[in-house]
């Protein structure tokens, strides 16, 4: 592909930038996003979940396109944050890989100085080039995270918002997780497979805390619903099935 130039350039955010606010205006109607009480959203599910009084309504799968800090005036890429797993900044390598083959700096300096309306067009051209269902911006402790939604749906069907559960051998004994699996309705279990790990006496726990006893769950962030993962041991690789 041939360079861009500035002009090109600023002509390619403008149409991408009018695109996504057609999506966004199209999505609110469509999925009434405003008038949802509480979102949350999990980088390990890769989710975006808005609710009322504790009941999912949406779910959206997302991808981070990058953060903008509102204090120091700056955007980061996702695919430049290793703070974030590596699941949910796949998006932005096709966005970084269209600003090598035309020339874009702007799409390869991992942090640069920025308004909020850079931050929008960043998002507006990855969801042009992801073909996505539009955007959201996520407000944090010194700015916004700014994602693309690959796919949105309505559901009735999920029983928690992030809810987890596990055996007592994993959560107090020290045991490894040796099953992990992500319910149909978006729970997740674990357990280390040993005498009694039944599903009735798994307890309440969180993500968060399945992290810190398990780092390497982190590769399982992009397994589906309805998907299972078995290893031999700690540090074995991870088996994935599709549940019967």
């Amino acid at each position: 592909m041939n360079p861009m130039s500035e002009q090109e350039f600023q002509d390619y955010c403008r149409q991408c930038y009018w695109q996504l606010r057609s999506q966004n205006d199209q999505l609110e109607k469509e999925f009434q996003l405003p008038s949802f009480a509480r979102f949350d959203w999990d980088p390990w599910r890769g989710e975006l979940i808005w609710s009322t009084a504790g009941t999912p309504k949406v779910v959206a799968k997302i991808q981070v396109v990058g953060t903008f800090s509102t204090k120091l005036g700056y955007w980061l890429w996702s695919w430049a944050n290793t703070g974030l797993l590596e699941p949910v900044r796949r998006a932005v390598l096709k966005t970084r890989q269209f600003g090598e083959e035309r020339g874009i700096p702007r799409l390869l300096q991992p942090k640069w100085g920025a308004k909020e309306s850079d931050a929008w067009e960043m998002s507006a051209i990855t969801a042009k080039l992801h073909d996505a269902k539009g955007t959201y911006r996520c407000p944090g402790p010194d700015g916004f995270t700014f994602m693309i939604l690959t796919d949105i749906r309505a559901v009735t069907d999920r029983k928690r918002i992030f809810g987890a559960r596990a055996c007592m051998h994993v959560l107090t004994g020290g045991q490894p997780i040796l099953l992990l699996s992500r319910e149909p309705d978006g729970e997740v279990l674990a357990l280390c497979g040993g005498e009694g790990d039944t599903t009735e006496a798994l307890k309440p726990t969180t993500i968060e805390k399945l992290l810190a006893l398990e780092p390497e769950l982190s590769l399982l962030a992009d397994m589906p619903d309805g998907w299972a993962a078995v290893r031999e041991g700690a540090g074995e690789d991870w088996v994935r099935s599709k549940a019967e």
